[in-house]
Order: structure tokens, then C-alpha cells, then sequence
């Protein structure tokens, strides 16, 4: 069940926004110095970056969202690519789940464990993304491919019953 142009460039440039402010928010937070040796804090790029992140996490809740009607239930219905569409739906949900642990969770303990999690997920989450959708493009023209020649090659005569 293709999703729209227009759908994909809503859910790519969304997806795209988030790994790189995510990727970001980690590098500035675990290998880059604060401002100041001699003062205790955070590099200057991990508020922008969570904020542009935070801000990317709610247009994609939209989309996500979107792609329930549009595409899930239909692919749901069709029986097509169901094992990776589910596991793309249960890392959204762990994604989803663990972001908004990090946003309200108030124990560093669990926010430690909460936001490595969240790192793994985000991390892997192209590539799980990229494996639904070339799985699911294959299954396409395999349809594609067995309905347009019912009755052999382009160009052949279909033999006639001895």
C-alpha cells in the first residue's frame, strides 16, 4: 500500500529532521565539552537540538497518526508486509513511549536506562524503516508483475487448448 507523494515527503523529511537532531543532541552530549572547563554544563548544542527534536516528535505523532487510515489499515486488511509493518509500529511505540519517559520521568536512574533505549531505537529506526519499505516495494511488483501478464510475454499469443 504505497503511501502518496506527498505522505512520503511528510514522513522522510520528519524522519530525517528527527535522526539528525537526535544524532546531534548525542554527539553535543556525549563528546563535546561544555562551554567553560571550569564551569559545570552542557554544550550549547544540546537544548537547540532537543528542541528542534521535541518540535520534529510532535509533527511526526501527526503523521503517524495519518498513516493509520491511509496505509496501516489498508496493508492490514491486503495481508502485505504485516512482519515488518509490525515491527516498524512497535519501535514507533517504544520511541514514542521512551520520549515521552525522557520529557516527564523525574529519576536520573531510569532516565539513564529510558534514554539509551531511545538512542538504540532511534538509531536502528532507518534501517528497520528501510527494510520495510524495500521489502514492501518488492511485494509491489511481484503483484504488479503477475497482473499485467496473465497471459505470458508482452507480445505473445496465448496457445489454444489441444
Amino acid at each position: 500500500m504505497k503511501i502518496s507523494t506527498q505522505g512520503q515527503i511528510w514522513l522522510y523529511s520528519t524522519l530525517a529532521i528527527l535522526f539528525l537532531s537526535g544524532i546531534v543532541w548525542a554527539y553535543a552530549h556525549y563528546y563535546m565539552p561544555p562551554l567553560s572547563a571550569f564551569e559545570p554544563g552542557v554544550s550549547p548544542l544540546e537544548p537547540y537540538s532537543m528542541k528542534i527534536h521535541g518540535a520534529a516528535a510532535m509533527v511526526f505523532l501527526v503523521v503517524f497518526g495519518a498513516l493509520v487510515p491511509l496505509h496501516m489499515r489498508r496493508a492490514w486488511k491486503a495481508k502485505r508486509n504485516l512482519t515488518t509493518g509490525i515491527f516498524i509500529v512497535m519501535a514507533c511505540l517504544v520511541l514514542i513511549i521512551s520520549g515521552y519517559g525522557l520529557y516527564y520521568w523525574g529519576e536520573p536512574d531510569s532516565r539513564i536506562n529510558i534514554s539509551l533505549i531511545h538512542l538504540g531505537f532511534g538509531i536502528l529506526f532507518p534501517v528497520f524503516l528501510l527494510a520495510h519499505a524495500l521489502i514492501g516495494r518488492r511485494i509491489s511488483s511481484k503483484i504488479k508483475n503477475s497482473c499485467a501478464a496473465p497471459h505470458g510475454p508482452k507480445g505473445s499469443v496465448p496457445s489454444e487448448p489441444l
